[in-house]
């Protein structure tokens, strides 16, 4: 150090020291050396208390031991040393930061001075901290190992500063607990850009959970026909914008409804109210149709006499003394007048026509059945032939009874076994031996009979993709759906929507009204059980048996639409 030239030696005050951590290196020998900016200048022999005291602006140990810190160091400010800016060698040691006094800048410090200042400040630091924990009598290296400074233990080395490259710079306290360390740890991890990240995600998924929830409650609190049908003068395929929900129907891609039952028969949701909470608590519905809808259209049943048909027309004409446009009896038929009438049939009222068949629609068509007003329900089949009996002013409100394509199938056997000598007397002995195996191999079985007559094609020609899907939209947008193995909740549905519960009872079924469709009911399922099951083998008919598959294999489509059928139910009810 005296090689920069004469020292001068002005008067000085005590060197402040504020020693913390000095690093050892990994064989316990170390030897503390001055931080300075100049190599060259610290190869003179160690030397006593007196330094050399030449100003000299490169040798500032302040700006030495700055330099050092901004070049050297491996740990930013992010790091769980932040707080205690420790000073870290490239090798792994923490050093000491001394603080001198205003005075002494601009003077050297040789390496004896440093290494005294260290080793006495440390100590009196262990003595003023060893009740906090800090107990150790040493130093210790990021590498584990702890070296002495103790003034007892020179003899065996003190710790080791190391100068230049390898060197970084501490300017606080000691070893951070594990505690303490962990803590910051978890500090810096709950800051890091991945929490915070994810804690706004959750803060905006919250929200917007919120937000959904108002919006609910809110469309609850309208009435059906605000949310359902807001296009409902437009006669287009796009359909009923359902309200919001993971169990929506959604439209049905690539279908393509056929202009006629777009315009004469009715999106079941438009121009419908609420009824009241009192007369909905019962789990029929709470939807109803307005006023002026019940006198401008005119309810449509679809569906074949197995399917449901001759079930509702006996409750709907003996329980609610409806009037029905239907199958009658040929022999009634004769007695009619020129003009449309009514006529009596087991005690049922009905308008003189057949619905039933292409001729008898285009007789109702002749006499203005629609416009007439005489009939509150009609029967039929054929959809799009019974569809030109209305009009977009005069609509048909359409409901549907479904049934699984082949007991549906099953029952047909038993049907016209139980009939045919009036509706097919050639075929009456073939009828009455036939089992049900052979006749799933028979053309009496239906082909997917549902969904060609709601796509308009006849037995023979093929049946396609957009056909189902054209099948599932008129279902979804047009009718009210009921199931034939929940018979008396469906038609306490169709009794809400059409209002036929206020007819006769005031608002609601009486005893005697519901007991009379629970009695008929049981009446129309023993039929459809027994009559015409003579002989047959039951076991036949089993699920999983040889006809049961054949049948299946027939009616594809129609397993497919029935499936898509009870989804839109529990919809509807869950709805309304």
């Amino acid at each position: 150090m005296q090689s920069l030239g004469q020292p001068s030696i002005p008067s000085r005050k005590d060197v402040y020291a504020n020693a913390q951590a000095l690093s050892a290196s990994r064989k316990g020998n170390a030897l503390f050396q001055s931080v300075s900016s100049s190599t060259a200048n610290q190869s003179s022999t160690m030397r006593e208390r007196v330094p050399s005291r030449r100003p000299h602006p490169d040798l500032d140990i302040g700006a030495s031991l700055t330099s050092s810190i901004n070049t050297q160091s491996t740990y930013f400010r992010n790091s769980p040393f932040h707080a205690y800016a420790a000073g870290v060698s490239a090798m792994g040691n923490r050093l000491n930061h001394f603080t001198v006094p205003e005075d002494d800048y601009g003077v050297e410090l040789d390496r004896e001075e440093i290494r005294r200042f260290a080793s006495d400040q440390y100590q009196e630091d262990v003595d003023a901290t060893e009740n906090d924990g800090y107990t150790e009598n040493g130093f210790r290296n990021l590498d584990g190992s702890t070296v002495g400074t103790d003034p007892s233990k020179q003899s065996e080395g003190v710790s080791r500063a190391a100068s230049h490259s390898d060197t970084k710079v501490s300017r606080y306290e000691s070893e951070l607990t594990k505690d303490e360390m962990a803590r910051r740890k978890f500090e810096a991890s709950f800051h890091s850009p991945g929490i915070q990240r994810t804690l706004f995600l959750m803060s905006v998924a919250t929200l917007l959970g919120i937000c959904l929830l108002f919006t609910f409650v809110n469309l609850q609190s309208k009435t059906y026909e605000d949310w359902m049908e807001p296009n409902r003068n437009s006669y287009t395929n796009e359909g009923i914008d359902w309200a919001p929900g993971p169990d929506a129907p959604p439209p049905q891609v690539g279908a393509q409804v056929d202009p006629v039952i777009e315009r004469n028969i009715a999106n079941w949701a438009l121009g419908t109210l609420r009824v009241s909470s009192e007369a909905s608590v019962d789990g029929y519905g709470s939807v109803s149709l307005s006023q002026s809808a019940l006198a401008r259209d005119v309810p449509l049943f679809f569906g074949l006499e197995y399917t449901g048909a001759n079930m509702l027309d006996m409750l709907l004409g003996q329980c609610l003394n409806l009037v029905q446009a239907s199958k009658a009896q040929l022999s009634d038929l004769t007695q009619q007048d020129s003009g449309i009438s009514l006529i009596l049939s087991n005690g049922r009222k009905y308008v003189n026509v057949d619905t039933t068949t292409v001729i008898g629609i285009d007789e109702a068509f002749t006499l203005g059945l629609v416009t007439s007003g005489l009939a509150d329900v009609i029967y039929s089949p054929l959809l799009h032939q019974v569809s030109s009996l209305f009009s977009p002013q005069n609509q048909a409100r359409l409901f549907v009874m479904l049934r699984h394509p082949v007991e549906a199938q099953f029952a047909r056997l038993r049907y016209l076994r139980g009939t045919s000598s009036g509706d097919l007397p050639e075929r009456y002995d073939e009828l009455m031996n036939m089992s049900y195996e052979e006749f799933s191999n028979s053309d009496f079985v239906d082909d997917d009979w549902m969904t060609r007559a709601l796509v308009n094609k006849v037995y023979g020609e093929v049946l396609t993709p957009n056909d189902m899907q054209t099948a599932k939209e008129i279902l979804r947008r047009k009718a009210i759906i009921g199931l034939y193995d929940a018979p008396l909740v469906s038609f306490k549905k169709y009794a809400r929507y059409f209002n036929w519960d206020q007819l006769r009872t005031g608002g609601f079924f009486t005893a005697e009204t519901e007991q009379c469709v629970e009695n008929l009911i049981e009446v129309a399922k023993s039929k459809d059980e027994i009559l015409g099951a003579v002989d047959l083998n039951e076991d036949e008919a089993k699920e999983g048996s040889k006809a049961w598959k054949t049948i299946m294999e027939r009616n594809k489509f129609d397993y497919e639409l029935f499936m898509y059928g009870q989804m839109l139910y529990k919809y509807q009810i869950g709805l309304s």
